[in-house]
């Protein structure tokens, strides 16, 4: 599903409190409707007099994102543990590569809700020659900072790096931050592919601490025993655009879900108007929707009356305990 991406909605404090915020969105919703979009994103600040702006909106919010701030402490001491798993090397990525990191994208992206779909023409403009770190601000291209991970002479992860070197006005001296890093197989298998990226920075660029951002960052510091868990101070929203192709597609995502798991498929009741084709009735207002779409915190749905279960809560849990919403901070622009 295509998504309209909203960012930086600013207004001069000489002007701010006359509603010109709003008037600007509802220009934005406008222009997106017409163009066929069902649904748009913005990424806001938690903590932000916009984010209750946005909530007036109809956005709602889906997750804040955690990531694993390891010290020098505990690099030095995954630096000594590294040296036990000398099997797992890590080269820069290469063209012939391509194939190979779509699939291991692919493949730990499955079950996660809010990834972007990448194409080859995705990797090669957005990762491979550029390294995007914000909206205004794109670091230099460090060709060594994009990572493969091998393990019997086969590529079984990937890593994309930024530190501290190439862009020193946006890190802290002595910071490096692992943006994205995604392994074939299990926790055990990321442990050992991010200690294996480790290593290298250890030698690279000596870094005093690391911040890992991933979506397995709690998992990642229960086999590791070191690091500390972050909020990344941002929130992604959303905010249907076009009720009914939504509705239709989130009623389509369910049914999918269902048919593999063996469930019963679901209708969805919205606005007086039905969508799916099974037996087992869900009343939803286009927050639910999102809190659907997205998988998330759909019990904090069902209590806000967003969602409307109609004895079916635990068909829904269900239907989405399998995925979880994360939204890939190379891909968040």
């Amino acid at each position: 599903m295509s998504v309209a991406g909203v960012a930086n909605v600013c207004v001069h404090p000489r002007y701010r409190g006359l509603g010109l915020s709003k008037k600007i969105l509802e220009r934005v919703h406008e222009h997106y409707r017409s163009r066929g979009f069902a649904v748009a994103g913005l990424l806001a600040g938690y903590t932000s007099l916009a984010h209750g702006v946005y909530q007036r909106l109809g956005y709602v919010e889906v997750l804040h994102l955690e990531s694993l701030a390891l010290s020098l402490n505990d690099v030095n001491y995954l630096l000594n543990a590294s040296v036990r798993e000398g099997r797992w090397s890590t080269r820069a990525v290469e063209e012939g590569d391509l194939n190979t990191l779509t699939e291991l994208y692919e493949d730990a992206t499955k079950n996660l809700s809010g990834v972007i779909a990448r194409d080859e023409e995705y990797w090669v403009s957005k990762i491979i020659r550029s390294h995007p770190l914000h909206t205004f601000f794109y670091s230099k291209n460090v060709p060594e900072h994009k990572r493969v991970v091998i393990r019997d002479g086969v590529v079984r992860a990937y890593a994309l790096i930024h530190t501290w070197r190439e862009e020193p006005r946006l890190l802290e001296p002595g910071k490096a931050l692992i943006k994205e890093v995604h392994a074939c197989g299990g926790v055990r298998d990321h442990v050992l592919a991010l200690l294996a990226v480790i290593r290298w920075l250890g030698e690279a660029v000596k870094p005093r601490s690391v911040v890992v951002y991933t979506h397995l960052a709690r998992e990642l510091r229960e086999v590791l025993g070191v690091g500390v868990l972050l909020g990344c101070g941002e929130v992604y929203m959303f905010k249907p655009l076009e009720v009914s192709l939504f509705a239709e597609r989130v009623a389509k995502g369910l049914n999918n879900v269902a048919d593999e798991l063996g469930l019963p498929c679901v209708t969805l009741l919205v606005g007086g108007e039905y969508f799916g084709y099974g037996n087992r009735v869900v009343e939803v207002d286009e927050r639910g929707l999102v809190a659907l779409a997205l998988a998330s915190d759909i019990e904090g749905a069902i209590e806000r009356g967003w969602v409307i279960a109609r004895g079916n809560s635990l068909l829904l849990r269900l239907l989405l305990q399998s995925i979880k919403p994360y939204i890939n901070y190379v891909d968040r622009w």
